[in-house]
Formats: C-alpha cells, structure tokens, sequence
C-alpha cells in the first residue's frame, strides 16, 4: 500500500473509534447516530451542492448507492443493539470482524487478487480480533463461554456481515463515472449515500423510538453530536480516498486498528476490563497491519 493510504485508512480509523464511543455511552446508540447524521448532513450541504454541480450518476452508480444506504442503515440499527447488551471492547471487535468476508467480495466482485504476505496479514488480524474477546490466554479460553453467546453476540456478527457487504459496495460506486470529477467523485458518493442512509434509517428511529425520545437524546447535546457526525463522515471519506489508492481488503483490514483503539477506549475510560489477551491480541492486530501495509 502507498504511504497516503496506509495514513488515511488510519485516519479513518481513529475517527471510528471515536464516534463507536461516543455512540456506547449515548443513552439511545441508534437515536443518537441518527442525530449525528442529521447534523453532520447540514454541515456538509453546501460543500456538496458546490461540489456536485453539473454532475451526472449512471443507473449502476444509483443503484450502489441505494445498495449501500440500506445496507448501512441495518448495520447502524444492530450496532445500537450491539452497545446495548455489551461491553464496548467485546462488540465493537466483534462488529468488526467482517473483514474476514470481504477478500471473499472482493475476489467474487471486484476481481481482487491478494498477495501472500497480506493474506497472512489478514489472518493475524482476524486472530486478534477473536483473541480480544477472550478473558485470558489459556486454551480453555479459546472456547467462546455462555456469557459471550448473548444478544449483543447476534447483533454484532450480524453488524460484521452489514460492514462487508456496504464496504464492497463503496468500492465499486466510489470508482464507478459520474458524481464529478475524480477528485471529487469519492465526497459526491459518501454525501449521496449517507444521505440515503439516513432515509432509510429515518422510519425506524421514529416509529421505535419516538420524537420524545430524540429530543431527550439531543437536550444538552447537539455539539458532540455535530463533531462525531463530522468525525464519522469525514473518517469515511479517508477510507474511500485510501480505496481509490489501494485493494478494498488491504485498506479495510488495516482499519482494524480502530479495534485497539476501541478497546483502549472502553478500558480506560468506561473501564471494561482488557487483560493479558487483549494486549496480546492488539500487538497481534498491528503485526498483520504492518505485513498489509508492506504487500505490493
């Protein structure tokens, strides 16, 4: 991977685990995200109508985005499931996870291929997300306890499954002509698709949770809302940028990271445990960063 994508991927990496906690310690995860969207979507729209001027969009880029909305939109309704009913440095990882199907994507979609030392960097990478949900390093610990096959379990291996259908997507419209000039066309089509995201996530916040409940969520709170929309959008438009420049596997396997970042995140300051495998588990993560960043 060139030095400008290794640096963006782990950009957007940071700016995931920010807005993944902030979005734990919100009283309602979903409500609040859909806040952050809400508000990050108003900041960006006249930079978008800038942008997209005079810009044209094909019938397949239509339809990745509208693929890639809805897609998103479930994966940001399980992930409020998954903070519900789990610690941040268990379901976050778990979350996750889905880079273990996206060279499969890829290679079936895209036409990928992936070079031996970023397959072995990937494998490392899936090791240590399964190792940071471990409680120790002992063989025993292998085996996932009952405690771990909870509901906050379900929905953040059915979030993983949301995360590697939408990122395979994202390739394929952020390369595709239309919204504008290639300089532009990666900001176009994350404007338009967190924009059909939020439609579609729309009915569900409303109809589950109610307005009283979205104005309890955003009393006191619209400026942290506002930063980690903008986090959110602006850490993706990192990743996009870093897919035009590099292997959608390679770039979404290295944003593991955040994982680390995650995890540290939920031991220091919400104070979830970490223990020995977890700090095993992280030195593991960046070993296959490292072996991906260095594959041709």
């Amino acid at each position: 991977m060139q030095l400008v994508a290794i640096i963006l991927v782990l950009f957007s990496a940071l700016c995931h685990a920010g807005w993944n906690f902030f979005i734990k310690k919100s009283r309602h995860p979903t409500v609040a995200y859909w806040w952050m969207m809400a508000t990050s979507l108003t900041v960006y729209l006249p930079l978008f109508i800038y942008t997209a001027s005079g810009a044209t969009a094909s019938l397949f880029l239509v339809a990745c985005i509208i693929a890639s909305g809805l897609t998103k939109a479930v994966y940001y309704i399980t992930l409020g499931a998954t903070y519900q009913n789990s610690d941040l440095s268990l379901g976050y990882p778990i979350a996750r996870s889905g880079v273990l199907l996206i060279p499969i994507w890829a290679f079936l979609f895209l036409d990928e291929r992936i070079a031996l030392s970023a397959g072995v960097g990937i494998a490392l990478i899936l090791v240590g997300i399964y190792l940071l949900n471990v409680k120790a390093t002992t063989l025993r610990a292998l085996l996932p306890s009952k405690q771990q096959l909870n509901k906050g379990l379900y929905m953040a291996l059915i979030t993983a499954v949301m995360m590697s259908i939408y990122s395979v997507i994202d390739k394929a419209g952020v390369i595709a002509p239309g919204l504008g000039s290639p300089q532009l066309r990666a900001f176009n089509f994350l404007y338009v698709m967190f924009f059909a995201s939020f439609v579609f996530l729309t009915p569900y916040v409303w109809g589950v949770a109610g307005w009283e409940v979205m104005k309890t969520e955003i009393r006191g709170r619209l400026g942290i809302h506002t930063l980690m929309g903008l986090l959110d959008l602006t850490g993706y438009l990192g990743l996009l940028l870093a897919m035009q420049l590099a292997q959608v596997s390679y770039a979404l396997a290295l944003k593991q990271m955040s994982i680390v970042i995650g995890a540290v995140l939920g031991t220091v300051f919400l104070k979830e445990k970490y223990g020995t495998s977890r700090v095993l588990a992280s030195l593991v993560i960046v070993a296959g960063c490292w072996l991906i960043s260095i594959s041709k």
